[in-house]
């Protein structure tokens, strides 16, 4: 005897297959399959939102009630539309066919659980990996570029090429943070260490490396995404074409590196991705080459880099990014050449507003600018208006928020210029360019009248890097400013060990002898200093302070309106190293000359 609940069961069955139901159910959700699919395809290509998915499966759930309601009552005709009628017979007396009724069933139950599991496959795939991602903060690293080529002047050619990736992912605002090219570049040959390794070391979660590998015009790269703390590959793709079309190449890799960290794109910012520089190639790789020497420093390399710009002016006079490169380098002339500052930074003004004149949504064109403004006019409120656009226009150059940190020392804002010193750590967290960021950050906890701190910072980066200048010489500028003039001798000596031409060493050591009471000493640094001057360079700040600390008041008052007249951006600092012209700072000439610069402020 059969069971009345399997009778009405049967009954359901048959009457949801009579009506067309389970037909229904078994279209809709191929089609709701095939729908999700393509969806889940082109969600990332067209960068839709990341709720379109899930509007998509609760628009399709809404559907799926409303198209199992409608073949209830409604069924498809050649009439058309009609309502469905009512069995005109009992369920139980219809026909049974039972090999092919068990056979439908059987396919039909199969092909739902399928499409289902399917489905729900393809839903937790793609939402627990892209989910799983998207926790993570974005912060990259782009390792040097492997590159193959016959030619050795070009062997540097993979590190400027990761520099340019590492320049079009500043473009993306969905990045929290990018390690700059200069902290990238010590990992590269057969003795860089693990992903996972690189990866604490930076305080990075995605690593990017690659390949370049160029012959004659045909040029092919291999890039790879891996999360550093596992090690696992995320993506990789080989991108080959034509050497001229290499911006097009770098822009495929930038946006697919942001799609496949789950980073949607606005217009503004495929726009700026995809702008090409310069629309000569030969143009760009001079300029490319030219990043290298000027990274380098040094007189001799500045002026290479110079002219490897200039060789790329020739070809492309429009090509903005080489002219601020120029500026750049000519400013690097007057800090590591000696050279007068008009001659320098006035050259890099008229080369940095000749990139603006061209493209002023260049970020490097206003860092530059901002730069020739605070270090050479003086002029604050201008500096901190080019500062703010460089920011606005690409939020992770570390460059920018390491000088504007050193600009609200200036102001006397020591407290604030600290957090863009940590900010500019961030980004870029190794040396040289971290030591100086460490190192200016030492010295505005002094600004901030925490000696105690600046002298633990300053003394342990200058243990970290002996081998380093910088570091030894604000400590020793600490050391003066506390009164421990033993010690500054000390840091100052192993300074000019280091870099016996640079005319700061030499004044530090003059000052910290004085102060011990070793004025022969301090005659005799100021010999040296004279012996350093020659037509391109000025010790006029620098013998003024040493002539100062000797007694000799008029001298000292005459060469610090030289020192003014040039422009030595040493004077504009007078207000935070407060140690210097400490014996004549009650003089009514020294206050009359203080005051043109920060009026009211002595």
């Amino acid at each position: 005897m059969k069971k009345p609940v399997d009778n009405k069961l049967r009954k359901l069955w048959r009457e949801l297959k009579r009506r067309n139901v389970i037909r229904v159910i078994t279209v809709y959700a191929a089609a709701a399959f095939v729908i999700l699919e393509l969806v889940s395809i082109i969600v990332e290509p067209l960068r839709l939102p990341e709720w379109t998915l899930p509007l998509i499966i609760v628009l399709l759930c809404v559907g799926f009630v409303i198209a199992v309601i409608l073949s209830w009552i409604y069924d498809l005709t050649p009439e058309g539309i009609e309502r469905t009628e009512s069995a005109k017979e009992p369920a139980e007396n219809i026909p049974d066919r039972p090999s092919r009724q068990i056979g439908w069933k059987v396919a039909t139950i199969i092909s739902l659980v399928l499409i289902a599991g399917l489905v729900l496959l393809n839903i937790f795939k793609n939402n627990g990996r892209s989910g799983d991602i998207r926790k993570l903060e974005k912060s990259i690293a782009v390792l040097p570029f492997h590159y193959y080529n016959v030619n050795p002047e070009a062997e540097d050619i993979g590190d400027a090429f990761s520099n340019e990736i590492i320049t079009q992912l500043y473009k993306v605002r969905g990045f929290d943070r990018i390690i700059s090219h200069t902290s990238t570049l010590r990992y590269k040959g057969p003795d860089m260490p693990s992903m996972p390794v690189i990866g604490d070391e930076l305080d990075v979660n995605f690593i990017i490396e690659g390949s370049l590998e160029r012959q004659d015009e045909d040029v092919s790269i291999q890039v790879q995404i891996v999360r550093a703390d596992t090690d696992d590959h995320i993506w990789a793709d080989e991108f080959k074409g034509k050497w001229n079309d290499i911006f097009k190449i770098r822009a495929s890799i930038a946006k697919n590196v942001a799609s496949e960290l789950k980073t949607i794109l606005s217009q503004s910012e495929i726009e700026l991705i995809e702008e090409e520089p310069t629309d000569n190639l030969e143009a760009y790789d001079f300029y490319l080459l030219g990043n290298q020497y000027r990274q380098k420093g040094s007189e001799e390399n500045y002026l290479k880099a110079i002219d490897l710009y200039k060789s790329a002016l020739d070809l492309d006079p429009e090509f903005a990014l080489a002219w601020v490169g120029i500026g750049n380098s000519y400013r690097g002339m007057f800090f590591n050449a000696n050279w007068l500052p008009e001659e320098a930074y006035e050259k890099s003004r008229a080369a940095v507003l000749r990139a603006l004149k061209i493209d002023n949504q260049l970020a490097e064109a206003h860092l530059a600018l901002a730069r020739v403004k605070y270090e050479y006019d003086w002029d604050l409120e201008a500096a901190e208006r080019e500062f703010k656009k460089a920011f606005e226009l690409n939020p992770n150059l570390a460059e920018a928020y390491a000088y504007y940190g050193d600009l609200l020392n200036l102001k006397g804002d020591s407290e604030e210029s600290q957090l863009y010193f940590k900010k500019a750590l961030m980004l870029n967290p190794n040396p040289p360019n971290s030591v100086r960021y460490q190192t200016f950050m030492g010295y505005s906890y002094l600004m901030a009248g925490k000696e105690d701190s600046a002298i633990i910072v300053l003394k342990q980066i200058a243990y970290e890097h002996p081998h380093l200048e910088s570091p030894q010489r604000f400590l020793g500028a600490v050391y003066i400013s506390s009164g421990e003039y033993d010690k500054a001798i000390e840091m100052m000596e192993r300074a000019v060990e280091i870099n016996s031409v640079a005319h700061s060493n030499r004044l530090l050591l003059g000052i910290a002898y004085a102060r011990a009471g070793l004025l022969d000493k301090t005659r005799e640094q100021l010999e040296l200093l004279d012996g350093l001057e020659d037509e391109t360079s000025s010790i006029s700040f620098p013998r003024a302070a040493l002539l100062a600390e000797l007694g000799q008041v008029d001298s000292a008052m005459y060469w610090l309106g030289k020192a003014y007249e040039e422009r030595n951006q040493w004077v504009l600092y007078l207000k935070v190293y407060d140690f210097f012209f400490t014996t004549i700072r009650s003089d009514p000439r020294f206050i009359e000359f203080y005051n043109k610069i920060w009026p009211g402020d002595e």
